[in-house]
């Protein structure tokens, strides 16, 4: 009788076990720690989760009426590390076959994110694979150096921009007519500061990447010393036209 106590008990724990360890999974096998790992230092052999998935995740996908934590379509939630490694059909054995990745490369209503949005570049998909076949981490970096000697639009800023906001403000669908793929623009966008006052998010902007995370001060430094010396040749251009004129 007592042995027979002791196996009930037995496959009580190993069935509780199963359940729990299934809680935390989507794929079968795929279990992961939700504690972040942050490192000091940033690797460039390396792709953080915190500091480049996220944030395309963000821009492109977990927004209303797609995978944010209230619409949740398909019951697909996108908006943070653990919801991703739920519903984002992660697949640590085979990466490549990760349905949050094969939907990257789809055609027509299948692809992700769905047209008129901009797809992926082949860059933000290759760091997508890169993460999962690193382990799927929910890791991210803090660099404290901030290199700022040459500041250009497509070396420093753009780089910024497709990376936070370009699932919304692109050139083939710009939400509300702002496209920040476009230099000469920008300069016009910030002749009133409102780039600046978003991304810095004061008081009385509508801070930006909106539902995302407040760009790095070194982030912010970088667009600000290209819009102050933007503004400056602009306002120099101007002046040897007006020069010219007399």
């Amino acid at each position: 009788m007592k042995s027979r106590k002791i196996q009930a008990a037995t496959v009580f724990v190993f069935i509780w076990a199963l359940f729990w360890l299934g809680s935390c999974t989507h794929q079968p096998g795929v279990y992961y720690d939700n504690t972040p790992k942050v490192s000091n230092n940033c690797s460039t052999d390396t792709v953080y989760f915190q500091n480049d998935i996220q944030p395309l995740l963000n821009s492109t996908c977990a927004m209303t009426g797609c995978h944010d934590a209230i619409t949740g379509k398909e019951s697909i939630v996108l908006t943070d590390y653990a919801a991703v490694m739920k519903t984002g059909g992660i697949n640590l054995q085979n990466p490549a076959s990760s349905a949050i990745y094969r939907v990257l490369s789809k055609s027509g209503e299948d692809r992700m994110p769905p047209s008129p949005a901009k797809a992926w570049s082949s860059d933000q998909s290759a760091a997508l694979l890169t993460w999962i076949s690193q382990g799927a981490l929910n890791n991210a970096c803090t660099d404290t150096t901030c290199d700022t000697t040459n500041v250009t639009f497509a070396g420093s800023v753009a780089p910024i921009f497709q990376k936070y906001c370009d699932g919304c403000h692109n050139s083939s669908n710009p939400l509300g007519g702002i496209d920040l793929t476009n230099s000469n623009q920008l300069a016009l966008l910030d002749s009133n500061g409102s780039l600046l006052g978003a991304i810095r998010q004061k008081p009385g902007y509508i801070p930006m990447p909106l539902g995302g995370n407040k760009l790095s001060n070194c982030e912010i430094e970088t667009i600000a010393i290209w819009i102050r010396d933007t503004t400056l040749s602009a306002g120099s251009n101007q002046q040897q036209q007006t020069l010219g004129r007399h």
